[in-house]
Protein backbone atom coordinates (compact mmCIF):
# COMPACT_ATOMS: atom_id res chain seq x y z
CA UNK A 1 0.00 0.00 0.00
CA UNK A 2 2.91 2.36 0.61
CA UNK A 3 3.36 2.98 -3.11
CA UNK A 4 -0.36 3.18 -3.94
CA UNK A 5 -1.70 5.61 -1.35
CA UNK A 6 -0.50 9.09 -0.50
CA UNK A 7 -0.23 8.26 3.21
CA UNK A 8 2.78 8.44 5.49
CA UNK A 9 3.06 4.97 7.08
CA UNK A 10 5.37 4.46 10.05
CA UNK A 11 6.56 0.98 11.04
CA UNK A 12 6.42 0.57 14.82
CA UNK A 13 7.75 -2.98 14.77
CA UNK A 14 6.21 -6.09 16.29
CA UNK A 15 3.96 -5.68 19.35
CA UNK A 16 2.34 -8.14 21.74
CA UNK A 17 -1.45 -8.05 21.42
CA UNK A 18 -3.99 -9.32 23.93
CA UNK A 19 -5.44 -12.79 23.17
CA UNK A 20 -2.87 -13.56 20.47
CA UNK A 21 0.05 -15.91 21.03
CA UNK A 22 2.32 -14.30 18.46
CA UNK A 23 3.43 -10.68 18.04
CA UNK A 24 1.77 -8.56 15.35
CA UNK A 25 3.53 -5.97 13.23
CA UNK A 26 2.01 -2.54 13.87
CA UNK A 27 1.87 0.44 11.51
CA UNK A 28 0.70 3.99 12.13
CA UNK A 29 -0.60 6.48 9.64
CA UNK A 30 -2.31 9.86 9.65
CA UNK A 31 -5.53 10.37 7.65
CA UNK A 32 -4.15 13.64 6.27
CA UNK A 33 -0.74 12.20 5.48
CA UNK A 34 1.08 14.34 8.04
CA UNK A 35 2.06 11.51 10.36
CA UNK A 36 1.39 13.75 13.35
CA UNK A 37 0.55 11.59 16.36
CA UNK A 38 1.17 14.16 19.06
CA UNK A 39 -2.39 13.71 20.34
CA UNK A 40 -1.66 10.14 21.42
CA UNK A 41 -0.11 10.13 24.90
CA UNK A 42 2.26 7.37 25.92
CA UNK A 43 0.86 5.19 28.72
CA UNK A 44 2.74 6.14 31.85
CA UNK A 45 3.86 4.06 34.78
CA UNK A 46 2.58 4.91 38.22
CA UNK A 47 5.01 6.73 40.49
CA UNK A 48 5.13 6.82 44.27
CA UNK A 49 4.23 10.52 44.40
CA UNK A 50 0.87 12.22 43.86
CA UNK A 51 0.49 13.64 40.37
CA UNK A 52 -1.09 16.98 39.48
CA UNK A 53 -1.90 18.84 36.26
CA UNK A 54 -2.43 22.61 36.07
CA UNK A 55 -4.73 23.23 33.12
CA UNK A 56 -4.56 26.49 31.10
CA UNK A 57 -6.51 29.20 32.90
CA UNK A 58 -9.40 30.66 30.91
CA UNK A 59 -9.09 34.25 29.77
CA UNK A 60 -12.27 35.80 31.17
CA UNK A 61 -11.38 39.30 30.00
CA UNK A 62 -13.42 40.97 27.28
CA UNK A 63 -10.22 41.34 25.23
CA UNK A 64 -9.11 38.02 23.61
CA UNK A 65 -5.61 39.45 23.21
CA UNK A 66 -5.22 39.13 26.99
CA UNK A 67 -4.83 35.36 26.55
CA UNK A 68 -1.05 35.77 26.74
CA UNK A 69 -1.54 36.91 30.33
CA UNK A 70 -3.73 33.98 31.46
CA UNK A 71 -1.34 31.58 29.72
CA UNK A 72 1.62 33.23 31.44
CA UNK A 73 0.00 32.99 34.87
CA UNK A 74 -0.67 29.30 34.26
CA UNK A 75 2.89 28.67 33.13
CA UNK A 76 4.38 30.43 36.13
CA UNK A 77 2.15 28.47 38.48
CA UNK A 78 3.31 25.23 36.82
CA UNK A 79 6.90 26.36 37.39
CA UNK A 80 6.30 27.20 41.04
CA UNK A 81 4.50 23.96 41.84
CA UNK A 82 7.07 21.97 39.85
CA UNK A 83 9.61 22.96 42.49
CA UNK A 84 7.76 20.87 45.10
CA UNK A 85 9.77 17.63 45.22
CA UNK A 86 6.89 15.64 46.72
CA UNK A 87 4.72 16.13 43.62
CA UNK A 88 4.76 14.89 40.04
CA UNK A 89 3.67 17.91 37.98
CA UNK A 90 2.65 17.46 34.35
CA UNK A 91 4.56 19.70 31.97
CA UNK A 92 3.22 22.78 30.25
CA UNK A 93 3.25 21.11 26.83
CA UNK A 94 0.90 18.33 27.91
CA UNK A 95 -1.33 20.50 30.10
CA UNK A 96 -1.79 23.02 27.29
CA UNK A 97 -3.14 20.37 24.92
CA UNK A 98 -6.43 20.99 26.77
CA UNK A 99 -6.42 24.71 26.01
CA UNK A 100 -9.78 25.80 24.64
CA UNK A 101 -11.24 22.31 25.02
CA UNK A 102 -14.05 21.03 27.21
CA UNK A 103 -12.81 17.97 29.07
CA UNK A 104 -13.98 16.10 32.14
CA UNK A 105 -11.56 16.18 35.02
CA UNK A 106 -11.77 12.39 35.30
CA UNK A 107 -10.72 12.05 31.64
CA UNK A 108 -7.83 14.47 32.11
CA UNK A 109 -6.62 12.53 35.13
CA UNK A 110 -6.82 9.26 33.22
CA UNK A 111 -5.03 10.60 30.14
CA UNK A 112 -2.26 12.31 32.12
CA UNK A 113 -2.06 9.66 34.85
CA UNK A 114 -2.57 12.13 37.70
CA UNK A 115 -4.84 12.29 40.71
CA UNK A 116 -5.35 16.06 41.00
CA UNK A 117 -6.17 18.92 38.65
CA UNK A 118 -5.92 22.68 39.13
CA UNK A 119 -8.11 24.83 36.90
CA UNK A 120 -9.10 28.46 36.95
CA UNK A 121 -9.73 31.70 35.13
CA UNK A 122 -8.14 35.15 34.92
CA UNK A 123 -9.89 38.46 34.34
CA UNK A 124 -7.59 41.44 33.77
CA UNK A 125 -9.06 44.94 33.63
CA UNK A 126 -6.54 47.75 33.76
CA UNK A 127 -4.50 47.23 36.93
CA UNK A 128 -7.10 44.98 38.54
CA UNK A 129 -7.05 41.18 38.49
CA UNK A 130 -9.62 38.61 39.41
CA UNK A 131 -8.27 35.06 39.56
CA UNK A 132 -10.59 32.15 40.33
CA UNK A 133 -8.90 28.84 41.04
CA UNK A 134 -9.80 25.40 42.33
CA UNK A 135 -8.06 22.15 43.18
CA UNK A 136 -10.04 19.05 42.19
CA UNK A 137 -9.64 15.42 43.17
CA UNK A 138 -9.80 13.51 39.90
CA UNK A 139 -11.29 10.16 40.92
CA UNK A 140 -14.21 11.75 42.80
CA UNK A 141 -14.50 15.11 41.03
CA UNK A 142 -14.71 16.75 44.44
CA UNK A 143 -13.26 20.18 45.17
CA UNK A 144 -10.45 20.12 47.72
CA UNK A 145 -10.43 23.92 47.82
CA UNK A 146 -11.47 26.91 45.77
CA UNK A 147 -10.53 30.56 46.04
CA UNK A 148 -11.13 33.85 44.29
CA UNK A 149 -8.45 36.55 44.38
CA UNK A 150 -9.23 40.20 43.68
CA UNK A 151 -5.89 41.95 43.56
CA UNK A 152 -3.91 44.75 42.00
CA UNK A 153 -1.76 43.40 39.19
CA UNK A 154 1.48 44.04 41.07
CA UNK A 155 0.33 41.47 43.68
CA UNK A 156 0.29 38.58 41.20
CA UNK A 157 3.38 37.00 42.75
CA UNK A 158 1.74 36.95 46.18
CA UNK A 159 -1.19 35.09 44.60
CA UNK A 160 1.17 32.52 43.06
CA UNK A 161 2.85 31.97 46.42
CA UNK A 162 -0.49 31.60 48.19
CA UNK A 163 -1.81 29.10 45.64
CA UNK A 164 1.35 27.01 45.98
CA UNK A 165 0.99 26.96 49.74
CA UNK A 166 -2.68 25.99 49.45
CA UNK A 167 -1.76 23.04 47.20
CA UNK A 168 0.80 21.89 49.76
CA UNK A 169 -1.73 22.21 52.60
CA UNK A 170 -4.62 20.59 50.74
CA UNK A 171 -2.57 17.57 49.70
CA UNK A 172 -1.07 17.31 53.19
CA UNK A 173 2.47 17.19 51.84
CA UNK A 174 5.35 16.98 54.27
CA UNK A 175 8.11 19.11 52.82
CA UNK A 176 11.72 18.55 53.70
CA UNK A 177 13.43 21.91 53.97
CA UNK A 178 10.41 23.82 52.71
CA UNK A 179 9.39 24.72 49.19
CA UNK A 180 12.22 26.05 47.08
CA UNK A 181 10.03 28.84 45.68
CA UNK A 182 10.86 30.77 48.85
CA UNK A 183 14.29 31.29 47.29
CA UNK A 184 12.85 33.77 44.78
CA UNK A 185 15.40 36.58 44.73
CA UNK A 186 13.01 39.48 44.17
CA UNK A 187 9.70 40.45 42.65
CA UNK A 188 10.14 42.18 39.29
CA UNK A 189 8.50 45.34 38.09
CA UNK A 190 5.00 44.49 36.90
CA UNK A 191 5.47 46.25 33.54
CA UNK A 192 8.64 44.25 32.89
CA UNK A 193 6.83 41.05 33.85
CA UNK A 194 4.11 41.85 31.32
CA UNK A 195 6.71 42.27 28.58
CA UNK A 196 8.23 38.91 29.56
CA UNK A 197 4.86 37.17 29.24
CA UNK A 198 4.36 38.73 25.79
CA UNK A 199 7.91 37.73 24.85
CA UNK A 200 7.33 34.11 25.83
CA UNK A 201 4.22 34.00 23.65
CA UNK A 202 6.17 35.26 20.61
CA UNK A 203 9.19 33.05 21.25
CA UNK A 204 7.06 29.90 21.32
CA UNK A 205 5.89 30.56 17.77
CA UNK A 206 9.39 29.35 16.75
CA UNK A 207 9.40 31.57 13.68
CA UNK A 208 11.96 34.13 12.56
CA UNK A 209 9.44 36.95 13.03
CA UNK A 210 8.32 35.63 16.43
CA UNK A 211 11.92 35.35 17.58
CA UNK A 212 12.61 38.97 16.59
CA UNK A 213 9.48 40.23 18.37
CA UNK A 214 10.34 38.21 21.48
CA UNK A 215 13.82 39.76 21.55
CA UNK A 216 12.36 43.26 21.34
CA UNK A 217 9.94 42.52 24.20
CA UNK A 218 12.65 41.02 26.42
CA UNK A 219 14.86 44.06 25.79
CA UNK A 220 11.99 46.35 26.82
CA UNK A 221 11.64 44.38 30.04
CA UNK A 222 15.36 44.83 30.78
CA UNK A 223 15.13 48.56 30.10
CA UNK A 224 12.42 48.84 32.76
CA UNK A 225 13.97 46.44 35.29
CA UNK A 226 17.70 45.79 34.64
CA UNK A 227 17.96 43.42 37.63
CA UNK A 228 15.18 41.09 36.42
CA UNK A 229 16.82 37.77 35.48
CA UNK A 230 14.18 36.18 33.26
CA UNK A 231 14.35 38.54 30.25
CA UNK A 232 18.12 37.94 30.05
CA UNK A 233 17.49 34.19 29.98
CA UNK A 234 14.75 34.69 27.37
CA UNK A 235 17.09 36.81 25.25
CA UNK A 236 19.70 34.07 25.51
CA UNK A 237 17.27 31.57 24.03
CA UNK A 238 16.43 33.89 21.13
CA UNK A 239 20.13 33.99 20.23
CA UNK A 240 20.32 30.19 20.43
CA UNK A 241 17.54 30.13 17.82
CA UNK A 242 19.58 32.52 15.68
CA UNK A 243 22.56 30.19 16.00
CA UNK A 244 20.46 27.27 14.79
CA UNK A 245 19.44 29.47 11.85
CA UNK A 246 23.10 29.97 10.90
CA UNK A 247 24.40 32.97 12.85
CA UNK A 248 27.87 31.94 14.02
CA UNK A 249 28.33 34.74 16.57
CA UNK A 250 24.88 34.24 18.15
CA UNK A 251 26.08 31.48 20.50
CA UNK A 252 28.55 33.84 22.17
CA UNK A 253 25.77 36.38 22.69
CA UNK A 254 23.57 33.65 24.15
CA UNK A 255 26.31 32.61 26.58
CA UNK A 256 26.91 36.18 27.75
CA UNK A 257 23.21 36.75 28.36
CA UNK A 258 22.79 33.47 30.22
CA UNK A 259 25.67 34.41 32.54
CA UNK A 260 24.10 37.81 33.15
CA UNK A 261 20.84 36.09 34.05
CA UNK A 262 22.71 33.78 36.44
CA UNK A 263 24.31 36.70 38.25
CA UNK A 264 20.83 38.11 38.90
CA UNK A 265 18.99 34.95 39.95
CA UNK A 266 20.87 31.64 40.03
CA UNK A 267 17.73 29.94 41.42
CA UNK A 268 15.69 30.60 38.27
CA UNK A 269 15.21 27.31 36.36
CA UNK A 270 15.08 29.12 33.01
CA UNK A 271 18.63 30.34 33.66
CA UNK A 272 19.88 26.76 33.99
CA UNK A 273 17.90 25.80 30.88
CA UNK A 274 19.58 28.50 28.81
CA UNK A 275 23.03 27.75 30.22
CA UNK A 276 22.79 24.00 29.64
CA UNK A 277 21.84 24.51 25.99
CA UNK A 278 24.64 27.01 25.38
CA UNK A 279 27.26 24.88 27.14
CA UNK A 280 26.30 21.84 25.06
CA UNK A 281 26.64 23.56 21.70
CA UNK A 282 29.88 25.16 22.83
CA UNK A 283 30.99 21.52 23.41
CA UNK A 284 31.45 22.18 27.12
CA UNK A 285 29.98 18.82 28.02
CA UNK A 286 30.74 18.67 31.75
CA UNK A 287 29.26 22.13 32.24
CA UNK A 288 26.16 21.20 30.20
CA UNK A 289 25.59 18.14 32.38
CA UNK A 290 26.17 20.07 35.61
CA UNK A 291 23.71 22.82 34.71
CA UNK A 292 21.07 20.33 33.55
CA UNK A 293 21.36 18.53 36.88
CA UNK A 294 21.07 21.84 38.68
CA UNK A 295 17.92 22.55 36.67
CA UNK A 296 16.42 19.25 37.89
CA UNK A 297 17.32 20.15 41.48
CA UNK A 298 15.53 23.48 41.17
CA UNK A 299 12.51 22.13 39.28
CA UNK A 300 12.24 18.35 39.82
CA UNK A 301 9.01 18.02 37.80
CA UNK A 302 10.18 19.75 34.62
CA UNK A 303 10.22 17.19 31.81
CA UNK A 304 12.53 19.33 29.66
CA UNK A 305 15.18 19.31 32.38
CA UNK A 306 15.41 15.51 32.19
CA UNK A 307 15.45 15.65 28.39
CA UNK A 308 18.23 18.25 28.50
CA UNK A 309 20.31 16.06 30.80
CA UNK A 310 19.67 13.05 28.55
CA UNK A 311 20.86 14.98 25.51
CA UNK A 312 23.94 16.32 27.27
CA UNK A 313 24.90 12.86 28.51
CA UNK A 314 24.42 11.31 25.07
CA UNK A 315 26.69 13.80 23.35
CA UNK A 316 29.23 13.34 26.15
CA UNK A 317 29.25 9.58 25.48
CA UNK A 318 27.35 8.66 28.66
CA UNK A 319 24.48 6.70 27.14
CA UNK A 320 23.38 4.19 29.79
CA UNK A 321 21.26 6.70 31.73
CA UNK A 322 19.66 8.35 28.70
CA UNK A 323 16.65 6.02 28.37
CA UNK A 324 15.65 6.18 32.08
CA UNK A 325 15.90 9.97 31.94
CA UNK A 326 13.69 10.14 28.87
CA UNK A 327 11.19 7.73 30.41
CA UNK A 328 10.93 10.14 33.36
CA UNK A 329 10.43 13.03 30.93
CA UNK A 330 7.68 11.07 29.16
CA UNK A 331 5.92 10.49 32.48
CA UNK A 332 5.94 14.23 33.15
CA UNK A 333 5.01 15.11 29.57
CA UNK A 334 2.71 12.37 28.19
CA UNK A 335 2.13 14.36 24.96
CA UNK A 336 5.87 14.48 24.47
CA UNK A 337 7.68 15.96 21.44
CA UNK A 338 9.55 13.95 18.81
CA UNK A 339 12.99 14.49 20.27
CA UNK A 340 12.26 12.36 23.33
CA UNK A 341 12.02 9.29 21.09
CA UNK A 342 14.94 10.63 19.07
CA UNK A 343 17.19 10.71 22.14
CA UNK A 344 16.26 7.09 22.89
CA UNK A 345 17.27 6.24 19.35
CA UNK A 346 20.58 8.10 19.67
CA UNK A 347 21.47 6.30 22.89
CA UNK A 348 20.60 2.87 21.51
CA UNK A 349 22.56 3.50 18.35
CA UNK A 350 25.62 4.64 20.29
CA UNK A 351 25.44 1.40 22.28
CA UNK A 352 25.17 -0.72 19.11
CA UNK A 353 21.50 -1.59 19.57
CA UNK A 354 20.60 -0.74 16.01
CA UNK A 355 17.16 -2.41 15.83
CA UNK A 356 16.00 -0.60 18.97
CA UNK A 357 17.45 2.60 17.57
CA UNK A 358 15.56 2.23 14.29
CA UNK A 359 12.29 1.66 16.16
CA UNK A 360 12.84 4.79 18.25
CA UNK A 361 13.72 6.93 15.22
CA UNK A 362 10.55 5.76 13.46
CA UNK A 363 8.56 6.75 16.53
CA UNK A 364 10.19 10.19 16.44
CA UNK A 365 9.34 10.52 12.74
CA UNK A 366 5.69 9.66 13.43
CA UNK A 367 5.54 12.68 15.76
CA UNK A 368 7.33 15.09 13.44
CA UNK A 369 7.95 13.75 9.93
CA UNK A 370 9.38 17.06 8.69
CA UNK A 371 12.48 17.15 10.90
CA UNK A 372 15.73 16.04 9.29
CA UNK A 373 17.67 14.35 12.08
CA UNK A 374 15.41 11.33 12.86
CA UNK A 375 15.44 10.39 9.15
CA UNK A 376 19.21 10.97 9.08
CA UNK A 377 19.91 8.65 12.00
CA UNK A 378 17.33 6.11 10.87
CA UNK A 379 19.28 5.78 7.62
CA UNK A 380 22.49 5.21 9.60
CA UNK A 381 20.88 2.60 11.87
CA UNK A 382 19.44 0.72 8.92
CA UNK A 383 22.84 0.83 7.23
CA UNK A 384 24.34 -0.97 10.22
CA UNK A 385 21.53 -3.55 9.92
CA UNK A 386 22.31 -4.05 6.20
CA UNK A 387 18.77 -2.94 5.34
CA UNK A 388 20.14 -0.78 2.58
CA UNK A 389 16.95 -0.32 0.56
CA UNK A 390 15.10 1.09 3.59
CA UNK A 391 18.17 3.12 4.54
CA UNK A 392 18.22 4.76 1.12
CA UNK A 393 14.50 5.47 1.41
CA UNK A 394 15.15 7.22 4.74
CA UNK A 395 17.97 9.20 3.18
CA UNK A 396 15.74 10.25 0.29
CA UNK A 397 13.38 11.73 2.88
CA UNK A 398 16.33 13.63 4.35
CA UNK A 399 17.03 15.11 0.91
CA UNK A 400 13.39 16.03 0.39
CA UNK A 401 13.41 17.99 3.64
CA UNK A 402 16.92 19.42 3.19
CA UNK A 403 18.06 19.20 -0.46
CA UNK A 404 21.64 20.24 0.35
CA UNK A 405 22.09 17.59 3.08
CA UNK A 406 25.33 15.61 3.14
CA UNK A 407 26.36 12.83 5.49
CA UNK A 408 29.27 14.92 6.76
CA UNK A 409 26.91 17.35 8.49
CA UNK A 410 26.81 14.95 11.44
CA UNK A 411 30.16 16.49 12.42
CA UNK A 412 28.25 19.68 13.27
CA UNK A 413 26.60 17.93 16.21
CA UNK A 414 28.30 18.49 19.59
CA UNK A 415 29.79 15.01 20.04
CA UNK A 416 32.63 14.77 22.52
CA UNK A 417 34.01 11.51 21.14
CA UNK A 418 35.00 11.17 17.50
CA UNK A 419 34.08 7.48 17.67
CA UNK A 420 30.40 8.41 18.09
CA UNK A 421 30.50 10.59 14.99
CA UNK A 422 32.31 7.87 13.05
CA UNK A 423 29.66 5.31 14.04
CA UNK A 424 26.99 7.39 12.32
CA UNK A 425 29.13 7.97 9.23
CA UNK A 426 29.95 4.26 9.05
CA UNK A 427 26.25 3.32 9.03
CA UNK A 428 25.51 5.75 6.23
CA UNK A 429 28.48 4.51 4.21
CA UNK A 430 27.38 0.88 4.69
CA UNK A 431 24.06 1.90 3.15
CA UNK A 432 25.94 3.03 0.05
CA UNK A 433 26.05 6.74 0.74
CA UNK A 434 29.22 8.69 0.07
CA UNK A 435 30.56 11.82 1.81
Amino acid sequence: MRDRLDINFTDLGEKKVKNLNRPVRVWQWSPNGSGDFTDLPKPAAKLDKPGIAILPFNNSSSDPEQTYFSDGITEDLITEISRIPELVVISRNSSFTYKGKIAKVQDVCRDLNVQYVVEGSVRKAGQRLRISIQLIDGPTGGHLWAERYDRQIENIFDVQDDVTERVVDALKLTLVGGVSRTCRVRKPDQRAYDYVLRGREQYRLFTRDGNAKARDLFEKAIAIDPDYAEPYAGLSETYVQDWFAGSISALDHAYDLAKRATSRDPMLPLVQEALSTVHLFRREHDAAITTARRWIELEPSDAEAYAALAGAQHFAGQNHEVVPLIETAMRLNPYFPFYYSHYIGLANMAMGRFEDAATAFRSAISRNPDTVWPHFFLAASLGHLSENEDALEAWNKVKRIQPDAVIGQVTQLPYKNESDTNLVLEGLQKAGLSP
